[in-house]
């Protein structure tokens, strides 16, 4: 099998991995995006089982086996325009041969001292690859029903925090 099949295969994989994941809470609304817009999926928390202007954005990436992953390339040029973003954003990252998913945020929520919701870009470039910036495998955290809650309610805390 060719190197460009198997990159579709896993990409595809991948995409349905974290569909189950995420699909498997009833208030999440899953949208599939279009390769330009900087980041593969849109999530909407729902409210009372209605789509919400509450969301978060997801970039995706894959490797097929654990010890495969030495490090997590993104684009400089597309983290660069994150800081545009009006919402937060998630590397949600998967091992083929063990179905493990894991997450870091990209474009954290968080509060400021004074309480005051705000976004950071939390990722750090690599002096050494002018085009890319690096994660190391070891910063991700683990992808389980407790931790997509945690991260589901930090959005929603985020949201609150700004009425």
């Amino acid at each position: 099998m060719n190197n460009k099949m198997t990159n579709h295969l896993i990409d595809v994989r991948a995409r349905a991995l974290l569909t189950v994941r995420l699909t498997a809470r009833s208030d999440l609304s899953v949208s599939e995006l279009s390769q330009d817009s900087g980041f593969d999926f849109l999530v909407r928390v729902l409210k009372n089982g209605l789509v919400s202007n509450r969301m978060f954005g997801i970039v995706l990436k894959a490797s097929v086996r654990e010890y495969d992953a030495y490090s997590i390339a993104l684009k400089r040029e597309v983290i660069a325009n994150y800081k545009d973003v009006p919402f937060p954003i998630c590397l949600f990252f998967f091992y083929m041969d063990t179905d493990k998913g894991f997450y870091k945020w990209l474009v954290e929520p968080r509060l400021s001292t004074m309480g005051k919701p705000e976004l950071g870009v939390s990722v750090k470039h690599s002096q050494s690859d002018t085009n890319n910036a690096f994660i190391n495998p070891d910063d991700l955290i683990e992808l389980n029903a407790d931790t997509l809650d945690k991260l589901v309610g930090t959005v929603d805390s985020w949201y609150d925090a700004r009425q």
